[in-house]
């Protein structure tokens, strides 16, 4: 199944442009595909970590876990909320500010203006027939629920 239709490259968003979102008055969600180890060693404020094992990648692929679910569940069970600025944790990528002043929506809240994947192994995104991976199941469920869905070069 092909999750997009139309030029591939249309889906991906370069980090120089992610960064000039970060300041505007987008609502940004960002899921961080990589594990829970790379994560909590470094992430990007705001992200949400969504990191796959076999059985949310089985749930995925049976349509027995929502997209809302999967989101809920990494920005409860692991993912960081943002620190105070009194505090900045060691290893936090170096954007400054809250979530809600880099425009980095948490899970609950208005749909966001945009959802940015990253996976530190793809820079393209993931449209081939066949393919199973995790990142391949978490785009076609965020291409279908989210209006405007891109892949961090």
């Amino acid at each position: 199944m092909i999750i997009f239709q139309g030029d591939p490259e249309s889906l991906i968003i370069t980090p120089q442009s992610f960064a000039a979102l970060l300041g505007g008055s987008f609502q940004l969600l960002l899921i961080d595909c990589r594990s829970f180890l790379e994560f909590n060693t470094s992430c990007i404020r705001g992200a949400i970590n969504v990191c796959c094992s076999r059985l949310v990648r089985k749930r995925l692929q049976q349509g027995k876990l929502s997209i809302d679910d999967l989101i809920a569940s990494g920005s409860l069970g692991g993912a960081r909320t943002p620190p105070s600025p009194k505090s900045p944790p060691a290893g936090e990528a170096s954007a400054s500010g809250s979530a809600e002043s880099l425009g980095v929506q948490a899970a609950k809240g208005p749909e966001p203006d945009l959802v940015v994947v990253y996976d530190q192994c793809s820079d393209r995104p993931p449209i081939e027939a066949g393919d199973s991976s995790f990142l391949m199941l978490l785009m076609q469920r965020l291409v279908r629920q989210y209006k405007a869905v891109r892949l961090l070069q």
